[in-house]
């Protein structure tokens, strides 16, 4: 057996060699799939933020018709759900840190999303300027979080 033979009999283990080659793999490995579910959270979040933007956007003409508003409202919970088992739910791992900025992140967009659409409904309904400005506020923390987890 070479020390370049990675295979091994079911009795023996691996050559002090083999080991560290196959360590070293497992590193290359691990590093990879990392990368790619951050690299994948990272697009989850960006299209969270362009699909939050998109949807207050969609209120300053929808807002005032409680229908459309109501089907512009389906739309966008399909359309997070889809992002949500398309690119975070099948991400193989993540990277350090992920669930932390994730959740930070999350929790600055519910508190924007809530605010922003109890004060637009109860007060600014049918004033288009309001829900444009709530969309740039509201994507926001999604759009900060996408950059942050890009670069980790």
């Amino acid at each position: 057996m070479t020390a370049d033979d990675h295979s091994t009999s079911p009795l023996e283990g691996p050559t002090p060699e083999q080991a560290r080659a196959l360590l070293a793999g497992s590193g290359t490995a691990s590093g990879a799939l990392r990368a790619q579910g951050g690299d994948r959270r990272a697009i989850a979040l960006t299209a969270f933020a362009a699909t939050t933007l998109m949807f207050f956007a969609g209120l300053a003409s929808a807002a005032p018709d409680d229908a459309a508003a109501l089907v512009l409202i389906g739309l966008y919970v399909v359309t997070g759900a889809g992002l949500w088992f398309a690119f975070v739910r099948t991400a193989p791992v993540a990277k350090p840190g992920a669930v932390r900025r994730w959740s930070r992140a999350v929790g600055w967009w519910g508190a924007a999303y809530g605010v922003a659409l109890f004060v637009g409904l109860s007060s600014f309904r049918a004033a288009p300027a309001y829900w444009y400005v709530a969309a740039l506020v509201v994507a926001a923390p999604l759009a900060v979080a996408a950059s942050r987890e890009a670069r980790a």
